[in-house]
């Protein structure tokens, strides 16, 4: 026994019996393939092994050809595998790049809202400072009134105002009735003016306002006008605001204060009413009719402009547009004030000389006829009322 295999003879009865029995299966199927080979001649048993070599280069061919599939698979599926990486990289790449681009535009963005104020700021100052040198300018102008020609303008103006004013004083007091229908035909007037819109008059008719002004776009807008002594009070804007919403052809609405303040409301203040409609209150208090023709304008267009988008982005961008207008023009009033109040100082320097003035002009109206050796007579000084008109200035 000591001639066989050392795991042979570690292993067990039963499992050495196995051993045997295979080793003798192969020992017969060796036997007999050997006593086939026997058999054959040499030319078929060459045939036989071309046969069998054939096989197994077939064989061989398929494993490589499954190998090279595999590697093939294996090469496309780490190629998809980085493409996917690079579209994730180029996805964050994007990603970041777009979040720079939107910190760009933002950062843009309020530089040029600094550099609007800057601009807006510098334009308000060039426009006082023009409007001090346009009152060193006048006060210039009146100083140097001292020519024959300018002081006899002078004079029959004063006259003419002085006639004007009493002849005002002299007017009865009217109803209200005709001081509305005044207030509608001054308002109608400044209406006719203003072009690309259909004015139509339609006070006698109920719930409708007094006027509809129609634009080539088809939006109508109801136009409420007042000419109170005393502001106008919250039940004329109510019924204006109940005139809008009951009329499903407008769009909006406006009220002209012509001679008072509007109970509440600011100078071109919008609100918008239950049925969601826009609605302008304008006091033309101390405006020339200019004025308030382009005013007129310009609050039409706007509402035009309101109404006809539905993004709110670009209403409240056009609302603040609006106010920044209503400031500039507030900012306008207040110069205008200063220049009112020095043009008063002017007048009241000429008021206190009026009686010199006087005297002057006697001189140079005076007969030339008259015989020079005679003594000279001192020119009879007339008494002059403090009647001339105080100078208004509007805007």
């Amino acid at each position: 026994m000591d001639h066989l295999a050392e795991r042979f003879q570690d292993a067990t009865r039963e499992e050495q019996v196995q051993i045997v029995n295979i080793g003798l299966q192969c020992w017969d199927i060796l036997h007999s393939e050997l006593q086939k080979v026997q058999e054959l001649d040499s030319t078929k048993l060459i045939e036989k092994w071309k046969e069998e070599g054939k096989k197994e280069g077939k064989r061989e061919g398929e494993k490589e050809m499954r190998r090279l599939i595999r590697e093939k698979e294996d090469r496309l599926e780490d190629l998809e595998s980085q493409r996917l990486s690079l579209e994730r990289k180029l996805e964050r790449a994007v990603s970041e790049k777009q979040k720079e681009i939107d910190e760009l535009e933002k950062r843009w963005q309020r530089e040029s809202e600094r550099e609007k104020e800057v601009i807006s700021k510098e334009a308000a100052l060039a426009e006082r400072a023009q409007n001090m040198k346009s009152i060193k300018e006048y006060e210039i102008q009146i100083a140097q009134l001292q020519a024959k020609e300018d002081w006899q303008r002078a004079y029959n103006d004063t006259q003419k105002e002085l006639e004007k004013l009493r002849s005002q004083m002299e007017t009865k007091v009217q109803s209200s009735y005709e001081i509305g229908q005044e207030g509608e035909e001054e308002s109608e007037a400044m209406l006719r003016k203003i072009p690309e819109w259909d004015c139509e008059k339609v006070s006698k008719e109920k719930h409708k306002g007094d006027f509809r002004m129609v634009s080539r776009t088809k939006k109508t807008f109801i136009l409420d006008s007042k000419k109170y002594k005393d502001n106008v009070q919250k039940k004329e804007r109510d019924k204006l605001i109940s005139d809008v919403d009951g009329d499903a052809t407008v769009s909006g609405g406006i009220m002209i204060s012509l001679n008072s303040n509007i109970s509440t409301k600011e100078n071109c203040q919008i609100e918008t009413t239950p049925g969601k409609k826009p609605i302008c209150y304008l006091n033309f208090v101390g405006m020339a009719i200019d004025a308030k023709i382009a005013y007129l304008s310009s609050t039409l267009k706007f509402l035009e402009q309101y109404v006809g988008t539905n993004d709110e982005r670009e209403k409240s961008e056009l609302l603040d547009r609006m106010r920044e207008a209503h400031r500039r023009i507030g900012e306008l009033k207040h110069d205008t004030e200063n220049i009112r109040n020095k043009a008063k100082e002017v007048y009241e320097s000429l008021k206190i000389n009026a009686t010199k003035i006087q005297t002057i002009m006697d001189f140079i109206l005076q007969d030339p006829s008259v015989d020079e050796k005679e003594p000279a007579k001192a020119p009879r000084q007339k008494k002059v009322k403090n009647t001339l008109p105080s100078p208004t200035l509007s805007v």
